[in-house]
């Protein structure tokens, strides 16, 4: 079997589930703040006009402004900070991503998964360093946190080839990744067992 192409699968399925994470995650964050009566409009947050499709092009668009915006006011806003870079980042436009992450880390740097996530941006950046580094940073929040180690160990293989500090990591992923993923192409390119 072609590596790359088993490398493409496993990105594009560890994409695929990160980005239906972060969909259902914008998702009910949008629900929850349609609930609360419109009490967050005199706070600074930017709210989607009515009617309108956040997920449509357009929708997506004038968040991203709404949010840009917001950030310029209040450069401290964690969280308009972790969506923009959700947004940036769902559309791959890592080098976008990467700032608005870097400046939520340095707000609160105790979220595994925007840790993780600046991660990724590093690495689709050519930063592959950097990027184990923020996996690493995740982990040590949360030992639990399969996604961070696993990237960490596929960084490590194909990116930095180093295949000694990969098996590290996959050690570590056996014993937290939930049964239903398939760590079988990883396992063979490490000739491990």
């Amino acid at each position: 079997m072609n590596p790359k192409l088993v490398f493409a699968f496993i990105i594009g399925l560890s994409l695929g589930l990160l980005l239906g994470y972060i969909f259902t995650d914008l998702h009910y964050r949008n629900l929850e703040r349609a609930q609360m009566s419109g009490s967050m409009m005199g706070m600074g947050q930017p709210q989607m006009a009515p009617g309108e499709n956040p997920h449509s092009m357009d929708g997506v668009m004038q968040r991203i402004q709404d949010l840009e915006g917001l950030i310029e006011k209040d450069p401290q806003n964690y969280d308009a900070l972790v969506e923009l870079g959700n947004l940036y980042y769902d559309a791959n436009i890592f080098e976008k991503a990467a700032p608005r992450y870097e400046a939520a880390v340095q707000i609160k740097g105790n979220d595994p998964n925007v840790l993780a996530d600046l991660g990724t941006c590093y690495r689709n950046t050519g930063q592959f360093d950097k990027a184990v580094e923020m996996y690493d940073s995740a982990s040590k929040l949360d030992p639990n946190h399969w996604h961070s180690l696993y990237n960490a160990c596929v960084v490590s293989l194909y990116d930095l080839k180093n295949k000694d500090r990969a098996k590290a990591y996959y050690e570590k992923l056996k014993k937290v990744v939930p049964k239903e993923i398939n760590l079988a192409e990883v396992e063979a390119d490490l000739g491990a067992s």
